[in-house]
């Protein structure tokens, strides 16, 4: 399956990327599995929340939770950060996923960003 996903930050910067994805379905939600220039991406869409796991040149783990703030890692060959994510939209309905939120390093703002998954 085709897995489309948009995203938009603070400063007006849009991406929109078409993958070829693996889609996964169980009791818990939906995980979908696909691969991008930098990494393995794994997205568990779940009854309250999106985990989004990245494994490569980029890797993560980031969780957004609707009200919750999170921490997160992100590491890549020349850089490691702490950040925290603050959820403040996140909508699913069928094929679709959108998120918005903010991303904060020891409590200063850094972005907030949209994104959303669409299949194709």
């Amino acid at each position: 399956m085709k897995l489309k996903v948009l995203s938009e930050d603070f400063y007006g910067e849009k991406t929109e990327n078409i993958y070829e994805a693996k889609k996964t379905l169980n009791n818990l939600g939906i995980r979908y599995e696909y691969l991008d220039e930098n990494s393995k991406n794994d997205v568990y869409i779940l009854e309250n929340k999106v985990i989004f796991n990245r494994k490569g040149q980029i890797t993560t783990k980031q969780i957004f939770e609707l009200g919750k703030k999170t921490e997160s890692i992100y590491k890549t060959p020349y850089l490691t950060m702490d950040f925290q994510i603050n959820t403040i939209e996140f909508l699913k309905s069928e094929g679709e996923t959108k998120l918005e939120y903010e991303i904060f390093s020891n409590g200063e703002f850094l972005n907030k960003l949209k994104i959303e998954f669409h299949e194709n």
